[in-house]
This record gives structure tokens, C-alpha cells and sequence, in this order.
């Protein structure tokens, strides 16, 4: 065998390769090291060594020699020119001579998965919050709280809001590293902001009752009620989606793409900031609900009536309180209560930035005949 003393670069060829076991073996990758003259399956222990040691693994490759790695890695990436039976056993083929195309692959995934994250907590502790509010509203008052038409129109129009929520801007340090599915760090999330809002409904359902003329007449009730929980849910997404920035000079602070910043136009262009379409259409449809509830020709068909002025000085109180409120309970309460799942839960509920977390990343070299191929480990991948 050939092999170098130095501590950071080791040659290993496939005949040391029978003389370590997997341990061994994944031990010496993730120093950083050389593999060289190696027989297809032990391409794929090395790969499998790697991954039985908690890694996530991406092996490169372009020939026949390649498709058991390939095949076993948690991702297989090989190039159009390759054969086809290494670019069959492949995951990704690269189209475009350039590494590049992988991390932009990355970048898309994590931008769209950090956004289904974002969506999903958003509508599980919207619902949440409503059936505690109908339940609620259904045991003290004399009449159905709202009407069935009422609720089918008003989930129309937030459910076309959050249409825009693909298009939403995703902060940095969610970039860094990925995020994970934890359903049972969701429903903590849903648990605690859930309730929230059922809050600011019962201060809702008291007033209209008793101070907006509800009391007298349900459809002041149902209008009252329904303008404030299509406007709490509409806006509340900016308060939802946000996530506690992390402090410059962090470990983690830049993208992956190490290029020059992106030019930055206006507040909804900074990164992490809300897109100008999430905030167009949210205006947009806040402004449509209120519409279709105070203009007489279209109301009526819903059973809607026009509410008294001081309704709206209330609302805009009940709407800011509702608010702060969350905003606070986002950055003291649930992180505090993710603590005993682990720094993973709390980091993917963007409450804590994704770069505190030790950047574990090794590289291994295959030499492929008279190619090299790098390949960079992530352990979070």
C-alpha cells in the first residue's frame, strides 16, 4: 500500500481497504483522505460506512464501476456523458459541466421546503385557533356564530392568500443547513400560537355582543367576527413566517452561493424579508374581505350588514394585541418549551439560527482511475 504521514491527507488504496473494518474505514474518510485503485463494491462500503456513521453521503460518478456507490449513496450524481447504466443508477445527471448546478439544486429545495414548513404552521394553528373559537362561541351564545356560506367564503379568501406564500423570501440561515420534517415539533408550535387567537376571538365575541349591537342582531355578530378572523389570519402570516435573525459574525452567516450579496432594493427584497407578492396579495385580500363584507349590494347575499365606525378603532387594538402577543410568545415561551427536543426542533421553527449548530463537513477524494472526484460530506444534508 501507499500511503502519506501526514495527519490532514491519507492514501488509501483498496487493498488497506480489506484489512479495515467499517469503523476503521469511516473513520479515515471523514479525517479527509485519498482512495485510489478501488473495486466497485468498495466504492460502496466506503459510502455505506459513511452512512452507518449518521452522514448523508454524495458520490459522483460516470462509469460502470460507479453504479453500486451510486445506487447506495443517499444521492447519485452522474453527467450526461456518462453511460447509461451509471446515469440510470443515478439520482441527479448533471446536464451542464459545472458543479454549480447541485448547489442550486439545494438552494431550491431548501427555499421551497423552509416555505411548506412556513404554510403548514401557519394553517395548522389557523384552524386550531378557530375550532377553539367556534366551540367556544357555540356553548354561550343563543345563535350559530357564523354562517356556513360565511365560513366557505372566508376560507376562499384566505386560502388564495397563502397561494402566495411559495414566492416568499427565506432568510439566510435557513440556507446554511437544511431543515427537518419533526411533526411533533409542529404540533408544539401549534399547541402554544393556536390558542393565541381563539384569545383575541373572545375578546371579539364580547364586544360585538355586547357594545356593537350583536346582542340585537346576529348578523352584526357574524360581520364583526368575520372581518376579524379573515384580517388576524391574513396578517398574522408576518408574524409567523419570521424567524430571530442571527447575530453577525456567527459561524454560519453567508448562503451557500459565497458570491457578492444580492443589491438591495427595498425592505421586501432583504433577505428573509416578505416578497412583494406575499404583501400584495395579502393587502389585497384584506381589502377584498372587507369589501365583500361592508358593501350592501354584495353583503347582503352573504347576510352581512355595515358596522358601526367604532367597530374599526376596536379591531385595529384586537389586531395589534394579537399581534405583539404572538410575536412575544415566538421568542421567549417556544423556544423554551423546544429546549427538551433538542437544538434540531427549535432551529427548525426558525427560532434559533440554523448557523449555531458546528459545521461538520468532510471531504472525501476517490481517485477514479486518472480522474479525481471530490465529494463534500454533510452530516445534515
Amino acid at each position: 500500500s501507499s500511503s502519506s504521514s501526514s495527519s490532514d491527507t491519507v492514501i488509501i488504496t483498496g487493498k488497506d481497504i480489506n484489512m479495515m473494518d467499517d469503523a476503521k474505514l469511516a473513520k479515515a474518510a471523514m479525517r479527509g483522505v485519498i482512495f485510489a485503485r478501488l473495486q466497485p463494491m468498495q466504492k460502496e462500503r466506503i459510502v455505506r460506512a459513511l452512512q452507518n456513521s449518521g452522514y448523508a453521503v454524495g458520490f459522483l460518478g460516470d462509469g460502470v464501476n460507479d453504479c453500486a456507490a451510486l445506487r447506495a449513496a443517499d444521492v447519485g450524481v452522474s453527467v450526461d456523458t456518462g453511460l447509461d447504466v451509471a446515469k440510470a443508477a443515478a439520482d441527479v445527471i448533471l446536464l451542464d459541466k459545472s458543479l454549480l448546478a447541485l448547489e442550486q439544486c439545494i438552494e431550491s429545495g431548501r427555499h421551497v421546503f423552509a416555505n411548506v414548513i412556513k404554510y403548514v404552521k401557519m394553517a395548522a394553528s389557523s384552524n386550531w385557533g378557530n375550532m377553539f373559537s367556534v366551540l367556544g362561541a357555540s356553548l354561550f351564545l343563543p345563535f350559530v356564530p357564523m354562517l356556513p356560506l360565511q365560513v366557505v367564503a372566508g376560507n376562499l379568501i384566505y386560502d388564495f392568500a397563502q397561494l402566495s406564500i411559495p414566492t416568499d423570501n427565506v432568510p439566510n440561515w435557513h440556507m446554511t443547513r437544511p431543515l427537518r420534517w419533526d411533526i411533533g415539533a409542529i404540533a408544539r408550535f401549534v399547541v402554544v400560537l393556536g390558542p393565541v387567537s381563539s384569545i383575541f376571538d373572545f375578546i371579539t365575541f364580547y364586544c360585538a355582543y355586547w357594545y356593537f349591537g350583536g346582542r340585537d342582531d346576529e348578523s352584526t355578530f357574524r360581520t364583526a367576527w368575520w372581518i376579524e378572523g379573515i384580517l388576524s389570519q391574513l396578517f398574522i402570516v408576518f408574524i409567523l413566517r419570521t424567524a430571530v435573525p442571527e447575530p453577525s459574525g456567527g459561524p454560519l452567516t453567508r448562503p451557500l452561493h459565497q458570491g457578492s450579496p444580492r443589491r438591495r432594493r427595498g425592505w421586501w427584497d432583504m433577505d428573509g424579508g416578505p416578497s412583494r407578492t406575499l404583501v400584495g396579495v395579502t393587502i389585497l385580500m384584506a381589502a377584498l374581505s372587507i369589501c365583500v363584507a361592508q358593501i350592501p349590494s354584495i353583503g347582503k347575499e352573504l347576510e352581512f350588514v355595515v358596522l358601526p365606525g367604532y367597530y374599526w378603532p376596536w379591531l385595529a387594538m384586537i389586531l395589534f394585541g394579537y399581534a405583539a402577543l404572538t410575536a412575544s410568545l415566538m421568542t421567549t415561551v417556544l423556544p423554551k418549551l423546544l429546549q427538551s427536543r433538542g437544538t434540531d426542533a427549535i432551529q427548525e421553527h426558525g427560532l434559533m439560527p440554523i448557523g449555531a449548530r458546528h459545521n461538520q463537513q468532510h471531504e472525501l477524494f476517490i481517485a477514479n482511475g486518472d480522474k479525481d472526484i471530490q465529494i463534500v460530506i454533510d452530516k445534515t444534508v
